[in-house]
């Protein structure tokens, strides 16, 4: 088994009222930024990464489309298979306007 140290980026559509640190953690297919070898050494780099919204409208009115950062410990069978991931820490959510 292998265990790496991912940072990923994952998102979601939302009301105003629905986002909170770590809403998108249900995104089904996050996009890989980098991998660590070493959890330290994500955390460390996940500092860089700020989570981000944008406003559109809706034909039920105002969404919020947002991408948050996390670092997830993902292990990976002999084929490099996924097997399983955990996450370790997601970046700071802004004042949402």
């Amino acid at each position: 088994m292998m265990v790496r140290y991912e940072i990923k980026r994952m998102s979601g559509e939302f009301e105003k009222d629905s986002i909170i640190q770590g809403c998108t953690i249900f995104d089904l297919e996050p996009e890989i930024m980098e991998s660590f070898a070493s959890k330290n050494e994500a955390l460390k780099r996940l500092a860089e990464y700020h989570t981000t919204y944008r406003t559109f409208s809706a034909p039920d009115g105002t969404k919020y489309s947002v991408s948050e950062y996390c670092v997830a410990e993902t292990a990976y069978d002999e084929d490099g298979e996924f097997v399983s991931s955990t996450i370790w820490d997601i970046s700071p959510m802004p004042k949402i306007d």
